[in-house]
């Protein structure tokens, strides 16, 4: 599966569906050379759990952070690169898939390619 496959397809709810093509990549408020598309909200998701496409740019990263009340799920869609995730390094390539405690301390940086990973929260970010 590639970016393209999940950035412009389809989300298919009981009663409705949702062109994710029509939902736009924006920069990280924060950090630099990342951008974030999101796919689901709480809003769409009754609360329970939000999915963010995050485009990291080649040589840039997510500092290190954590989500107090959120636990994470990355799941690596292209590109290569690494997360260190409470002081141990994970090596990212597609199809490696890492989970992500409340309040564990984590970072993420891609390699010369770039990286993409789909992110999902328990209880939802946005």
């Amino acid at each position: 599966m590639n970016v393209s496959t999940i950035a412009n397809n389809t989300v298919y709810f009981s009663h409705s569906s949702k062109n994710l093509s029509d939902v736009a990549w924006i920069d990280h408020p924060t950090f630099k050379g990342i951008q974030i598309k999101h796919l689901l909200t709480s809003a769409e998701t009754g609360n329970t759990f939000s999915s963010h496409l995050i485009k990291v740019a080649p040589q840039c990263g997510l500092e290190s952070h954590c989500h107090e009340e959120q636990k994470e799920l990355h799941e690596i869609i292209d590109g290569s690169g690494e997360c260190v995730l409470t002081g141990k390094t994970i090596c990212y390539e597609p199809g490696v898939m890492t989970v992500i405690n409340e309040g564990e301390p984590h970072q993420v940086m891609a390699g010369t390619q770039g990286l993409i990973l789909l992110a999902k929260f328990f209880p939802p970010l946005v």
